[in-house]
């Protein structure tokens, strides 16, 4: 939390805490601490890790074991929950193999123990007696005709219900629980609604405790039933999947958008890239790293926006250089993060783009002239902390792959706080648009690799001409107090760039 909100820059609002079976506990202690997030979900959580333990140790020992738990491990998800004052929703795994004491009993799994505690605790007067409480049972341990038939006898008219919600919330806004609604509730009303709040706060997915959770189950908890907001604020995407552009013309909408794995991603732009651009001009498309990466790792997003991706989703907590990039792409417009794309990209119907074919003319290419001349105040980096830095400055251009360059400076040695270099290195550009320009400052090690001192990535459209100061950034993207003294110059500037500037 504390990274994604001092480092991130998230607000405690947007964000939503997503666990997995023993982690509900700091995801849970987190959401007591951030009353504010945006919502909690649960995935294959359990209600108190003792009951769990006792069932693995021998009888003999199950005081023992209560004591250790107790003192040692007491990760109690239900009273953390209770001080909880926020949306969430659990994902329960119907064939568990852990969470469930006996296999294949639904009615077994420990999922169900929060709800049996959490649902009376915060809706006190719905939940009021035994036979709404052994309702309560019967349908969260019911199979799935069965669960069915019951929520088709007490649930018919959902729209109803969700009226008196709504009412109850504009007249009683909830703050905190447990809360009152339900109070003067007929015995009928009251299961109708025990009924339908489990599936505010349940969803049943069909797998074992370590198979890999669809997208499809990564939303936004059911604000409905917490604060007084009002569920049109929250407009969303459909989530679909991908299909061929004919098809996709035919049966898509603008509010319809897709996810691709990288992999995915680069098959289709293998075999269709042309239906791709044309998709990505009228609906949202989104490509993320495949699962392989377990370091972490980032596909190069570059690659997904020359395609007209507008979503290339990153792990912000790798330091590499494909971050930077991103960062850089997202700097015009006042860093607000959103672009307007190249016309050729928006009518790609009619410009025929393709980011493979360099013979096309669709943009006004450009000369970029650097005179790298000196830097400033390079910090050593921290495996050279003792050791002055041999700094030498290479700059890349990233885009579309006919512009994709890399020019490098000499090497200046023992020299990290005025090195000068005085030299003039030149690029060619054919889709300035599309450019981003990335410098970045080296620590030259002729035994090891060489290591990152500083960098910076703008916008090609963002660059002015003349004399500049790039004020260099960590890897984390930081600030620092280094800077690269350079002289700009880009021919045809003024009547072909259209762009901000900084």
């Amino acid at each position: 939390m504390r990274y994604a909100i001092e480092e991130l820059h998230f607000s405690v609002n947007n964000i939503v805490i997503f666990a997995w079976s023993i982690g509900g506990y700091a995801a849970c202690w987190a959401a007591v601490h951030y009353q504010d997030i945006r919502g909690l979900i649960l995935d294959a959580v359990f209600d108190d890790v003792l009951p769990l333990a006792q069932q693995q140790m021998p009888s003999f020992a199950s005081k023992f074991v209560e004591k250790i738990i107790r003192y040692y491990l007491d990760l109690n998800n239900i009273q953390l929950l209770k001080l909880y004052n926020g949306p969430f929703y659990l994902i329960r795994r119907t064939y568990d193999e852990i969470m469930n004491f006996i296999p294949g009993k639904l009615e077994t799994n420990r999922a169900n123990e929060i709800l049996f505690f959490i649902l009376p605790y915060r809706y006190p007067f719905i939940y009021n007696n035994d036979e709404i409480f052994t309702l309560l049972k019967q349908y969260i341990s019911a199979k799935k005709i069965q669960k069915k038939t019951l929520f088709d006898k007490y649930c018919s008219d959902i729209e109803d219900l969700q009226k008196q919600i709504d009412q109850y919330r504009l007249e009683n806004p909830i703050g905190s629980y447990p809360c009152k609604f339900g109070e003067n509730f007929s015995f009928d009303q009251r299961q109708r609604f025990a009924i339908y709040f489990v599936n505010q706060y349940l969803i049943d997915f069909d797998s074992q405790h370590c198979t890999s959770l669809p997208q499809d189950y990564f939303c936004l908890p059911n604000r409905c039933n917490v604060h007084n907001v009002s569920t049109g604020l929250f407009p969303y995407l459909e989530n679909v999947s991908y299909r061929e552009y004919n098809y996709a013309k035919d049966h898509y909408t603008p509010w319809h958008s897709s996810s691709l794995a990288e992999n995915r991603f680069e098959k289709i732009c293998r075999e269709d890239p042309f239906g791709l651009i044309l998709q990505t001009s009228w609906r949202i498309i989104r490509t993320y790293p495949d699962g392989f990466r377990q370091d972490s790792s980032n596909h190069n997003a570059v690659y997904a926006w020359n395609y007209g991706i507008q979503m290339a989703a990153l792990n912000f907590q790798n330091e590499d250089d494909i971050m930077p990039l991103s960062y850089g792409k997202f700097l015009d417009n006042g860093g607000c993060g959103y672009i307007l794309k190249p016309n050729y990209l928006i009518n790609a119907y009619k410009t025929r783009y393709s980011p493979l074919d360099s013979q096309l003319n669709l943009d006004f290419p450009q000369v970029l002239t650097l005179t790298i001349i000196s830097a400033q105040f390079l910090s050593r980096s921290n495996s050279t902390i003792f050791d002055i830095p041999d700094p030498y400055v290479l700059v890349s251009i990233h885009g579309l792959p006919c512009d994709h360059q890399t020019r490098k400076t000499k090497v200046i040695q023992n020299n990290g706080l005025d090195p000068i270099w005085n030299e003039k290195i030149s690029f060619r550009i054919k889709y300035p648009k599309m450019a981003l320009v990335y410098f970045s400052v080296y620590d030259y090690d002729a035994f090891t690799s060489d290591d990152k001192l500083a960098h910076f990535c703008l916008p090609l459209t963002m660059m002015q001409t003349g004399y500049r100061h790039i004020h260099l950034r960590t890897k984390n993207n930081d600030s620092t107090h280094s800077t690269i003294f350079v002289h700009v110059d880009i021919e045809n500037d003024d009547e072909n760039i259209f762009s901000t500037r900084l």
